[in-house]
């Protein structure tokens, strides 16, 4: 069964930069199991930190896609939004507002 939602990765404190970037590669590109559906939200999207520690992936995440061990020795953390699409996306817009110091570059 598919997962429609939004998810939070974090870039491990001891992890370099290049590393991290090189593991969101492998960890997003098999989830993208959607990338011509006719339905712009169940693309996957991306949207990075101002500091590229911290990356938000919305989309259609197929169970099995996800190699488990690609997941251990990336070794970040995840965090599900959770819940349906909707909900999920309540919960990122909350998570960026009450975080908008780390992803805008103007604040009000």
């Amino acid at each position: 069964m598919d997962w429609h939602g939004y998810v939070l990765l974090e870039k491990p404190a001891a992890m370099p930069l290049n590393a991290w970037q090189n593991a969101l590669k492998g960890l997003l590109s098999p989830l993208n199991g959607s990338p011509e559906d006719p339905q712009p939200a169940r693309r996957l999207h991306t949207r990075t930190s101002l500091d590229g520690t911290k990356v938000i992936a919305e989309g259609v995440f197929p169970e099995g896609r996800l190699d488990a061990i690609a997941v251990s020795k990336a070794k970040q953390t995840r965090w599900a939004f959770g819940g349906k699409w909707m909900e999920s996306g309540d919960a990122c817009r909350a998570y960026l507002a009450a975080n908008a110091n780390e992803w805008e570059t103007e604040v009000p």
